[in-house]
């Protein structure tokens, strides 16, 4: 064997003992610690805001189960305003409800009349906690927002029910259809939803009346005094109307004043009395006045007053009265009735 030979091999050995150390290394320093196995990372998204929606807009009578055929001034009822809201109600700034007659007849929100009493009112929640109701138009108005009876859902849900109750105006415009709702709600974001309700309500006649002048009181009368007689006439009596619809207005009065007799033919005779009617001055141009109001119309082209508060008032109303003979001397009176009357 060579000594060349003897040194590869001297060298080979070397070379396996050292891979031998260096795998033992580990095992002989146990104070050596390894990387974490795992780790973490922050995850994170936002969530766009959804618009809310209006799903349905009807008219109940006040047990909120009985859909309402028509609609009666002075009247109370419920209107219901579904909403959802995929980011909760919570999330919602206000919810409206316009009720409105839609004149075009369209079906058409653009039509939607501005609010006034005779065609459209609107109703506002603001949405809280705590919500506050209100209406426009606030005043001059005989239309009613029924606070107390209104209802908001809660708020931690993503849809509710919101009840506006109320109670339309004197003047709301009478119409056999065509009665709508609109309903509206916005959310913190100034989303909006919106509903045109298609169902129609009529709006049913209104009339009412109130004589301001208390008494009519004829002096230095006479037997058998005529309607053209100079005491006949009692002129500017003061009546005030209001409507929300073409109406007449008639006069009628007891069969009887005290022990003097009615004589609706204008001829009375012993203890009897005749009286005429008119809305203006003019004798003997007024109706005779009779028991009924089919008797005695003074005006048949009544139509709705602009106003539900002040109502039209007309002062020049008369009365003139004709006594038969003879007639037994003495004070006699009795009731006048002024009737408004829808046509």
């Amino acid at each position: 064997m060579s000594i060349s030979t003897i040194r590869m091999r001297d060298i080979m050995a070397l070379v396996v003992v050292a891979a031998i150390l260096v795998a033992l290394i580990p095992l002989a320093l146990p104070g050596v610690v390894f990387g974490a196995t795992s780790d973490n990372l922050t995850g994170q998204f936002t969530l766009g805001n959804s618009a809310p929606t209006v799903n349905n807009v009807t008219i109940y009578e006040t047990n909120r189960t009985d859909i309402a055929t028509s609609l009666t001034p002075l009247t109370e009822y419920s209107v219901k305003v579904t909403v959802a809201d995929a980011n909760q109600l919570s999330d919602l700034s206000w919810v409206k409800v316009t009720v409105f007659w839609d004149e075009t007849g369209t079906d058409n929100a653009s039509n939607i009349p501005a609010d006034n009493t005779m065609k459209a009112v609107t109703f506002t929640c603001t949405v809280g906690t705590t919500p506050t109701w209100g209406m426009n138009p606030s005043s001059g108005t005989t239309w009613v927002l029924m606070t107390d009876n209104c209802t908001q859902p809660s708020l931690s849900g993503p849809s509710g029910d919101f009840f506006f109750n109320f109670k339309p105006g004197k003047v709301a415009t009478e119409k056999a259809s065509d009665w709508n709702a609109y309903g509206q709600a916005q959310d913190t974001s100034s989303a909006l939803g919106t509903l045109y309700e298609t169902r129609s309500y009529a709006m049913n006649w209104y009339g009412g009346i109130d004589v301001t002048t208390t008494n009519a009181t004829w002096t230095g009368v006479t037997t058998g005094m005529d309607f053209d007689a100079t005491n006949a006439k009692v002129e500017g009596i003061s009546v005030n109307y209001i409507a929300n619809g073409d109406y007449r207005v008639a006069v009628t009065t007891d069969s009887s004043w005290g022990s003097a007799a009615l004589n609706t033919a204008g001829i009375p005779t012993a203890n009897q009395f005749s009286l005429k009617a008119n809305n203006v001055a003019g004798v003997p141009s007024g109706n005779l006045v009779t028991t009924s109001t089919a008797g005695c119309t003074i005006d048949n082209a009544g139509v709705q007053t602009t106003t539900d508060v002040s109502g039209l008032t007309v002062a020049t109303n008369a009365l003139y009265l004709k006594l038969g003979a003879p007639f037994v001397k003495g004070t006699y009176s009795g009731q006048v009735c002024y009737t408004i009357i829808d046509r």
